[in-house]
């Protein structure tokens, strides 16, 4: 045992990588079957050698339409390719786990990013914390400096600095605001405001921020108020990217997930969330505002000693 619950020994890695390695190792028995070589293969299949290699080693992920293109160059019968693409469906229904460490901070950023610029629609929903792609800088750093100390095992109370290429990545992440032909759909619950990040003057530049966003003509943004009757509770966010991939926030790690029943429901939850959200977001942004100005005051008050 290596300590992963149930005792199994396997990561969800571990495991997509043991039905991917099965999965390559009957294409290549079906392959020696015939008396093929993978060139022969590669060349019947409209695919490469090195291809054909790296799906039966189990070394990359093929597609559905690869696996039946290779079945049947292998004159597979009919039930065969079937199971066959079944298998390669299944491999992208599983879910892979992005376990979060402070290294990985930076990365985890960078692959948002990746499919944050291959899609055409970016849909987001957040319960906790303002989505990356709306953050300033303070909020950002604020945000990632908590994780740091969490995922570093610090206590979260004392001030912690975190990884500067996690920010800065983060932030540049936001350039793809000014695709137009990019539509971005962001929905988060009224507590998302409320909770303090930084302080009172930097939660006041976040709101500025979510405002000023709000008027892009490529951007949604709606909020949950407090009174939205949801028959999904929001318990995590998430992001689609497209109808191809769903990415879904966890405390200590982030779970990827291409399947399309995966997809389907995390679409469904979020279509829930955009019919009971309002996108008249300036009375309640200003009910915030209000709140953290009074808070500024104050605070700038008692640091003047009166």
């Amino acid at each position: 045992m290596n300590g992963q619950p149930g005792g199994s020994g396997f990561s969800p890695r571990d495991i997509q990588g043991n039905a991917r390695g099965a999965l390559g190792s009957l294409l290549s028995r079906l392959r020696r079957q015939q008396g093929m070589t993978g060139q022969q293969l590669g060349r019947l299949a409209g695919m490469s050698q090195a291809k054909v290699s790296k799906i039966e080693n189990g070394v990359t992920t093929p597609t559905p339409h690869d696996v039946e293109l290779l079945a049947r160059a292998l004159e597979a019968p009919e039930d065969v390719v079937a199971d066959l693409v079944d298998r390669a469906n299944g491999l992208r229904d599983q879910f892979t786990d992005w376990r979060l460490t402070a290294e990985r901070l930076a990365s985890t950023q960078q692959a948002l990013g990746q499919d944050e610029e291959r899609a055409a629609r970016i849909t987001v929903f957040q319960i906790g914390v303002v989505p990356g792609l709306l953050q300033t800088t303070e909020y950002a750093r604020a945000v990632l400096g908590e994780n740091t100390a969490v995922l570093s095992g610090i206590d979260p109370t004392q001030e912690t600095r975190p990884a500067p290429s996690a920010v800065t990545v983060r932030i540049q992440r936001q350039e793809v605001l000014e695709d137009p032909h990019k539509q971005f759909d962001f929905i988060i619950t009224e507590s998302v405001l409320s909770t303090v990040v930084g302080g009172p003057a930097e939660m006041l530049a976040q709101l500025q921020r979510i405002r000023a966003v709000a008027a892009l003509e490529n951007v949604r943004i709606g909020i949950l108020p407090w009174d939205a009757e949801l028959a999904f509770p929001p318990l995590h966010g998430f992001h689609l990217f497209d109808d191809r991939v769903v990415v879904i926030d966890l405390i200590s790690t982030t779970v990827v997930s291409r399947g399309s029943e995966d997809i389907r429901v995390y679409r469904a939850v979020f279509d829930h969330f955009v019919a009971r959200a309002t996108t008249d977001i300036g009375p309640i942004i200003d009910r915030h505002m209000y709140r953290y100005a009074d808070a500024a005051r104050t605070a700038a008050a008692a640091g003047d000693g009166r």
